[in-house]
């Protein structure tokens, strides 16, 4: 009887052993399963968890500074993303300081709603190039992990645009560069690079690839301004309604309507204005150089509110502006292009703007017209610029910038100078503000007028 309890507690000990082990046993292999499991599915869908960062969000979380010394800055950056071409902006300075802190003002931007509509609901996501490359194993393990980003982004289908800060290194990195720059072709990828200027001219300018891309310079001249750096209409004394008549009627007509104003304020920066146009859902979709002058859309209902605060000058609308007329040749130009000697003159002289560079503000001017050329491969159109919304081309769809062109300064070359402008041998700069229709509006003219005013000596 006790040999038979002995031997009854001997197995039940043994089969207790058993399943204990088996317990242990089935639970070591059902972690490392979820372990595993857990792994793969974060290689597979997590690469822009791991490896970027939502930019957009962050703004939403009030995790963001607002830096008005970046404005323009920020402002170039949202007319080319908001051009909707092919080529994608590429923010150059010569450190790449700011490059971080323009993409942030962008977010903040759209995250409050203060872009327009072909920004509205994108979401920028930085790649985190810095610590990518310093935690992989090597080149290609990089490249890999890029790929990852680059490949989720593009399947998402979603409002994303990819901001790349170290855009070279990137290119270099093996298949992942060839990557990015197959799916910008395709126009299957949005993205903002950030270069310095010396890599940016020694690894893409020259290249092939340099048309996939349009610089947004930063030209050093970001710090913040003290008021006497800068003109001020602080203390002026302006007369008679601060809102134009044509507003104000628009106003009456239909309060609720958005419109784009151009606000002529006492001190643009002024904490309490900027409060102002945010409260009343405004966006500051540009700035006229570095004046007191704001372009914004905002609601008519809020223009009254702005009109009696005391922080404008005056307001009015964005007016549309196009050509009306062209100017008559027949201006007795010929009988004053030579000079004679006396009259306090030593010597004779002939007046055909040699030496003299004269700034066309219209719908382009086409650099190749013989016109421009005297007989020779070169071009008297020495600088071109677009200060259309959305253009970055600088020809002259419409016709009639290089029609004035023409009669301003066409060489007298051809047909025994039966077509001699004015002023036949001056150099001509071409600053397009009128698109393929005629049409432009007056913000694009005060910025080329502030273009010519900085760039006067030269």
């Amino acid at each position: 009887m006790r040999l038979l309890t002995k031997n009854s507690s001997i197995l039940s000990k043994a089969i207790s052993l058993t399943l204990l082990y088996s317990f242990i046993f089935t639970n070591i292999v059902a972690v490392g399963t979820f372990a595993a499991s857990k792994t793969e599915s974060s290689s597979i869908t997590s690469a822009t968890t791991r490896f970027t960062t939502d930019l957009t969000q962050l703004g939403r979380d009030g995790r963001l500074r607002e830096n008005l010394s970046l404005e323009n800055d920020t402002l170039r950056l949202i007319k080319v993303l908001a051009g909707g071409g092919q080529r994608q902006p590429v923010i150059v300075d010569e450190k790449g300081e700011n490059q971080d802190l323009v993409v942030e003002q962008l977010a903040m931007r759209i995250a409050n709603g203060s872009v327009n509509s072909n920004l509205s609901g994108v979401s920028i996501l930085k790649l985190e190039t810095a610590t990518l490359f310093s935690n992989s194993n090597s080149v290609s393990d990089a490249s890999d992990r890029i790929e990852s980003v680059i490949d989720e982004v593009v399947a998402s289908n979603a409002k994303t645009i990819l901001f790349v800060d170290e855009l070279t290194n990137v290119l270099e990195a093996g298949n992942a560069g060839a990557k990015l720059i197959e799916n910008i072709s395709k126009g299957k990828l949005k993205i903002i690079g950030g270069s310095s200027k010396a890599a940016f001219s020694a690894k893409i300018e020259n290249t092939e690839t340099a048309s996939l891309f349009e610089i947004v310079a930063i030209d050093g001249n970001s710090s913040p301004e003290t008021k006497t750096d800068r003109p001020t209409r602080e203390g002026r004394t302006y007369k008679g309604d601060n809102v134009s008549s044509d507003l104000r009627k628009m106003m009456a007509d239909d309060p609720t309507k958005r419109v784009d104003v151009i606000i002529q304020a006492k001190d643009a920066d002024n904490a309490a204005l900027r409060g102002l146009l945010a409260n009343g859902e405004a966006r500051i979709s540009d700035r006229i150089g570095k004046t007191e002058t704001l372009v914004v859309n905002m609601p008519l209902s809020t223009i009254e509110s702005l009109s009696v605060s005391g922080m404008i000058n005056y307001v009015s609308p964005d007016r549309e502006i196009k050509s009306l007329g062209h100017v008559e040749t027949t201006t007795g130009t010929s009988l004053m292009r030579s000079q004679p000697s006396g009259y306090g003159r030593a010597s004779a002289y002939t007046a055909n703007g040699a030496g003299v560079g004269v700034a066309v503000i219209d719908s382009g001017i086409y650099a190749d017209q013989k016109s421009f050329k005297d007989g020779t491969t070169n071009s008297r159109v020495v600088y071109s610029q677009s200060f259309v919304s959305g253009v970055t081309s600088t020809e002259d769809e419409y016709g009639h910038g290089t029609h004035v062109a023409s009669i301003l300064a066409g060489s007298a070359s051809r047909d025994t100078n039966a077509y001699q402008g004015i002023a036949p041998k001056a150099n001509l700069i071409n600053l397009k503000v009128l698109n393929s229709l005629g049409y432009g509006s007056t913000s694009a003219l005060l910025n080329a007028l502030d273009w010519v005013k900085n760039n006067r000596t030269t």
